[in-house]
């Protein structure tokens, strides 16, 4: 059986602030340091590996929008080629099981996706993950701080040579 190490932000250190309605953006780079990205992963500086899996679990109940880069640069710059663009993922927000549902009480909402198989590797060499989240809601913005809070977990298999 393969092993699957979570990379997982950390609610009072990353996509802290707020974040505007209507396809706005915040940028995290996940590193060691910040208790995010387990130190077997980033050993080689590489983090080379494949995502599994993704999981969220937000205060506010929106449609968010996940997006992995292989490089702190060229993401969402001017020049086309640079860009480090590996993959997105889409989630409604509906409040259906994995798309920001909640039971009766809860305090948080969910959401997931599995079955993925992306390669991975930071062409920084720097040992992060960088990731962006976009605010797809029209008109409701993502509140800064605890109001606000959010964690992003990716499930990340082991790869060893090229992704």
């Amino acid at each position: 059986m393969n092993v699957v190490l979570p990379v997982r932000t950390v609610s009072t250190v990353h996509f802290t602030g707020a974040i505007a309605a209507a396809g706005a953006a915040a940028t995290a780079h996940l590193t060691v340091a910040s208790g995010a990205v387990p130190e077997g992963l980033a050993a080689g500086r590489t983090v080379r590996s494949r995502l599994k899996a993704i999981r969220i679990v937000s205060v506010q109940l929106l449609p968010w929008e996940v997006q992995l880069f292989h490089k702190a640069t060229g993401i969402g710059g001017a020049v086309i080629d640079n860009e480090t663009f590996i993959g997105t993922w889409a989630f409604a927000g509906s409040g259906t099981p994995g798309d920001g549902s909640q039971a009766t009480g809860d305090t948080f909402y969910y959401y997931y996706t599995d079955g993925l198989d992306v390669p991975y590797e930071d062409l920084n060499l720097t040992g992060q993950v960088h990731l962006r989240l976009i605010n797809r809601h029209a008109a409701t913005a993502k509140i800064a701080g605890a109001s606000g809070a959010i964690v992003i977990e990716l499930g990340f298999e082991l790869s060893t040579g090229r992704p």
